[in-house]
């Protein structure tokens, strides 16, 4: 069975996402390695002790290992450490025909080193953006972009880009698991942190990070002192949300019981900030979770968000913004009803089991 081993953005259990989400499904035709980053540790263990101490097996063809370097070593040393460990990783379990797929700009120097037979670089976001990444990110995005076989990209503006440094750059956005976000469309359970939160409910799921627009969010909480601003996510070190009476951040949840609290929003938000490089190159998840669960969504103006013009609201300004949630709120039940089933219908095309294909069959053609 051909493996893949994947460098991922993200460890296994933290905000389920697109690289758990593929990786589970590749799992179903290939053996799958799926490398959480990197962490330094005080005592210098051998490849043997991590491999035994720091693996996970999710299912029989799904392995994580979650990676200790020694913290003694300086970092050419430690990118050796971290390369003979993959590769002793790979003996141990028996990977061989390898797909490389790397999430990751830093890790470009990993191709070629595990005798690969493919190198797919996924490229998730503008990490060169990012506040907290190195100035170095960028020289190791173009130079990964250059030696991957395949770039898969999240957004039209960023496999525009990609596309002028290697041609086989193409556009898989994220998806949705359709079936678990639909729930939230049924009577669950309402979670204990949000049932004494006023209505209406104005919500967000995902991370609290520079990218959000939070002049938006404070006009919106200033304007509206009735409405409930409720972020469901990690809110990211250094990051300094509005906090107002009507504001709540309820931090990071379990992927399984996200259909949950969007089933306790009145409506749905993506307020990012329109004019952020990070978020023009973005291509946010929920949108499709939203989708999926069927309630109204407002987003701001974003490129990857535009082919769902038809089924949600996207606002020009934090004006317009403020006029959509109004409206949305009071939709009819009839206006809600074809809504929801033209965003459910739309989300049902987006999921990830179409994007596991679209990607199988690029893989295919080109290789």
């Amino acid at each position: 069975m051909p493996a893949v081993i994947c460098i991922s953005t993200s460890p296994w259990g933290f905000m389920f996402q697109r690289p758990q989400q593929l990786m589970t499904l590749f799992s179903e035709d290939f053996k799958i390695g799926y490398i959480n980053p990197p962490v330094t540790s005080k005592p210098a263990l051998s490849y043997e002790e991590v491999i035994r101490k720091y693996t996970d097996i999710i299912n029989p063809n799904l392995i994580v290992l979650k990676p200790r370097i020694p913290k003694i070593l300086n970092h050419s040393a430690a990118s050796r450490y971290y390369v003979e460990l993959l590769k002793n990783f790979s003996l141990e379990f028996g990977f061989k025909d390898i797909i490389l797929w790397i999430c990751l700009p830093q890790f470009e120097y990993l191709c070629g080193q595990l005798d690969e037979k493919l190198v797919i670089y996924d490229c998730q976001d503008d990490y060169a953006s990012f506040s907290w990444t190195p100035d170095t990110t960028r020289e190791y995005d173009q130079r990964l972009t250059e030696k991957a076989d395949i770039v898969i990209t999240v957004s039209g503006p960023m496999q525009k880009t990609k596309k002028k440094i290697n041609p086989l750059s193409f556009l898989v956005p994220n998806g949705c698991d359709l079936q678990h976000f639909n729930s939230a469309t049924k009577i669950l359970g309402i979670p204990t942190d949000i049932l004494n939160i006023r209505k209406p409910r104005v919500g967000f799921v995902g991370a609290v990070c520079e990218w959000i627009d939070f002049r938006l969010i404070t006009e919106l909480a200033e304007k509206e002192p009735d409405w409930s601003i409720v972020m469901v996510g990690p809110v990211r070190r250094n990051i300094k949300p509005p906090h107002l009476p009507n504001t709540h951040y309820l931090g990071l949840k379990r992927y399984h019981i996200l259909p949950n609290y969007i089933r306790q929003f009145d409506v749905c938000s993506i307020p990012f900030d329109q004019n952020s490089t990070i978020s023009k190159n973005s291509c946010p998840i929920k949108l499709f979770e939203y989708m999926a669960s069927g309630k109204p969504v407002v987003s701001t103006n974003l490129p990857a968000v535009n082919f769902a013009k038809r089924v949600i609201e996207i606002a020009a300004d934090s004006e317009d913004f403020h006029c959509k949630v109004n409206r949305l709120l009071k939709e009819t039940s009839f206006d809600a009803a074809q809504r929801q089933a033209k965003q459910i219908s739309l989300a049902r095309a987006n999921t990830w089991w179409t994007r596991y294909k679209t990607i199988g069959y690029i893989m295919n053609k080109y290789f």
